[in-house]
Protein backbone atom coordinates (compact mmCIF):
# COMPACT_ATOMS: atom_id res chain seq x y z
CA UNK A 1 0.00 0.00 0.00
CA UNK A 2 1.27 3.56 -1.05
CA UNK A 3 2.05 5.92 2.07
CA UNK A 4 1.89 9.57 1.21
CA UNK A 5 4.60 11.29 3.14
CA UNK A 6 2.84 13.45 5.98
CA UNK A 7 4.44 16.87 4.54
CA UNK A 8 1.83 16.38 1.56
CA UNK A 9 -0.80 16.28 3.77
CA UNK A 10 0.00 19.19 6.02
CA UNK A 11 0.57 21.22 2.27
CA UNK A 12 -2.77 20.23 0.99
CA UNK A 13 -4.25 21.25 4.08
CA UNK A 14 -2.30 24.68 3.83
CA UNK A 15 -3.91 25.03 0.08
CA UNK A 16 -6.94 24.46 1.24
CA UNK A 17 -6.77 27.25 3.48
CA UNK A 18 -4.79 29.30 0.95
CA UNK A 19 -7.98 28.86 -1.57
CA UNK A 20 -10.01 30.06 1.44
CA UNK A 21 -8.42 33.30 1.94
CA UNK A 22 -7.53 33.98 -1.59
CA UNK A 23 -11.63 33.53 -2.16
CA UNK A 24 -12.46 35.84 0.45
CA UNK A 25 -10.61 38.62 -2.07
CA UNK A 26 -10.57 41.16 0.96
CA UNK A 27 -6.76 43.10 0.56
CA UNK A 28 -6.28 43.13 4.12
CA UNK A 29 -5.54 39.44 4.37
CA UNK A 30 -3.15 39.84 1.01
CA UNK A 31 0.09 39.21 3.79
CA UNK A 32 -1.83 36.13 5.42
CA UNK A 33 -2.15 34.92 1.63
CA UNK A 34 1.44 34.97 1.35
CA UNK A 35 2.41 33.44 4.45
CA UNK A 36 0.37 30.20 4.53
CA UNK A 37 1.27 30.26 0.35
CA UNK A 38 5.21 30.11 1.62
CA UNK A 39 4.32 27.83 4.45
CA UNK A 40 2.87 25.85 1.77
CA UNK A 41 5.89 25.97 -0.48
CA UNK A 42 8.08 24.95 2.18
CA UNK A 43 6.00 21.98 3.57
CA UNK A 44 5.92 21.12 -0.32
CA UNK A 45 9.71 21.10 -0.89
CA UNK A 46 10.76 18.95 2.62
CA UNK A 47 7.70 16.50 0.79
CA UNK A 48 10.05 16.34 -2.20
CA UNK A 49 13.35 16.34 -0.10
CA UNK A 50 11.84 13.22 2.02
CA UNK A 51 10.87 10.98 -1.55
CA UNK A 52 13.88 12.70 -3.32
CA UNK A 53 16.76 14.03 -2.29
CA UNK A 54 17.94 15.63 -4.84
CA UNK A 55 20.58 19.11 -4.69
CA UNK A 56 18.23 21.72 -6.01
CA UNK A 57 15.90 20.67 -2.91
CA UNK A 58 18.61 21.06 -0.34
CA UNK A 59 19.67 24.48 -1.71
CA UNK A 60 15.97 26.29 -2.04
CA UNK A 61 14.81 24.42 1.65
CA UNK A 62 16.93 26.72 3.74
CA UNK A 63 15.72 29.42 1.88
CA UNK A 64 12.31 29.08 1.67
CA UNK A 65 12.79 28.25 5.24
CA UNK A 66 14.71 31.58 6.26
CA UNK A 67 11.39 34.03 4.26
CA UNK A 68 8.97 32.70 7.21
CA UNK A 69 9.68 35.06 9.82
CA UNK A 70 10.24 38.24 7.52
CA UNK A 71 6.65 37.35 5.89
CA UNK A 72 5.25 36.69 9.51
CA UNK A 73 7.16 39.70 11.12
CA UNK A 74 5.09 42.16 7.42
CA UNK A 75 1.91 40.50 8.90
CA UNK A 76 1.76 41.50 11.94
CA UNK A 77 4.19 44.86 11.73
CA UNK A 78 1.35 46.31 9.72
CA UNK A 79 -1.38 45.34 12.86
CA UNK A 80 1.59 47.44 15.07
CA UNK A 81 2.93 50.63 12.59
CA UNK A 82 6.27 49.11 13.58
CA UNK A 83 6.79 48.09 10.03
CA UNK A 84 8.39 51.23 8.52
CA UNK A 85 8.70 51.42 4.49
CA UNK A 86 12.01 52.35 4.33
CA UNK A 87 13.77 49.77 6.46
CA UNK A 88 11.95 46.79 4.89
CA UNK A 89 14.93 45.99 2.91
CA UNK A 90 16.11 45.09 6.44
CA UNK A 91 14.39 42.23 6.36
CA UNK A 92 15.97 40.46 3.19
CA UNK A 93 19.44 40.14 4.78
CA UNK A 94 18.65 36.82 6.79
CA UNK A 95 17.49 35.24 3.35
CA UNK A 96 20.58 36.67 1.55
CA UNK A 97 22.60 35.05 4.20
CA UNK A 98 20.85 31.69 4.14
CA UNK A 99 21.30 31.84 0.30
CA UNK A 100 24.54 32.67 0.04
CA UNK A 101 25.48 29.70 3.02
CA UNK A 102 23.18 27.60 0.65
CA UNK A 103 25.30 28.19 -2.53
CA UNK A 104 28.24 27.86 -0.17
CA UNK A 105 27.53 24.51 0.79
CA UNK A 106 29.48 22.40 -1.08
CA UNK A 107 32.25 24.29 -0.32
CA UNK A 108 32.57 24.39 3.22
CA UNK A 109 29.49 23.56 4.97
CA UNK A 110 28.35 26.58 7.08
CA UNK A 111 26.12 26.37 10.18
CA UNK A 112 23.16 26.74 8.30
CA UNK A 113 21.28 25.09 10.91
CA UNK A 114 22.28 27.50 13.76
CA UNK A 115 22.18 30.59 11.64
CA UNK A 116 18.48 29.63 10.33
CA UNK A 117 17.46 29.08 14.28
CA UNK A 118 18.86 32.60 15.28
CA UNK A 119 16.44 33.77 12.62
CA UNK A 120 13.42 32.40 13.85
CA UNK A 121 14.64 32.92 17.38
CA UNK A 122 15.15 36.76 17.13
CA UNK A 123 11.93 37.22 14.76
CA UNK A 124 9.85 35.34 17.32
CA UNK A 125 11.13 37.72 20.16
CA UNK A 126 10.16 40.90 17.91
CA UNK A 127 6.85 39.19 17.45
CA UNK A 128 6.79 38.76 21.32
CA UNK A 129 7.20 41.98 22.13
CA UNK A 130 4.91 43.72 19.79
CA UNK A 131 2.38 41.00 21.33
CA UNK A 132 3.11 41.58 24.78
CA UNK A 133 1.09 44.78 24.47
CA UNK A 134 -1.65 43.59 24.39
CA UNK A 135 -4.44 44.45 21.71
CA UNK A 136 -3.23 48.24 22.56
CA UNK A 137 -0.01 47.10 20.91
CA UNK A 138 -1.73 46.52 17.47
CA UNK A 139 -3.36 49.90 16.95
CA UNK A 140 -4.26 49.31 12.56
CA UNK A 141 -6.29 46.07 13.70
CA UNK A 142 -9.34 46.64 13.05
CA UNK A 143 -12.09 46.99 15.51
CA UNK A 144 -14.18 44.25 14.57
CA UNK A 145 -11.16 42.33 14.84
CA UNK A 146 -9.93 43.51 18.17
CA UNK A 147 -11.27 40.65 20.48
CA UNK A 148 -9.22 38.17 18.04
CA UNK A 149 -6.22 40.00 18.07
CA UNK A 150 -6.26 40.26 21.90
CA UNK A 151 -6.63 36.42 21.82
CA UNK A 152 -3.55 36.33 19.63
CA UNK A 153 -1.48 38.41 21.92
CA UNK A 154 -0.09 36.55 25.11
CA UNK A 155 -1.10 37.36 28.23
CA UNK A 156 0.03 40.52 29.94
Amino acid sequence: MPAIPLPFVVSLLLVLLLARLVAQREPTLRPAVVFVGACAALTVIVGLRWSFDARVLRFLQPIVASTLPPIAWACFSELSGAGRAGRRWVHALPVGVVAALSASWPLWQPPIDLVLAAVFFGYGFALLRIGSAGAAGLPAARLSATPRAQRATPAA
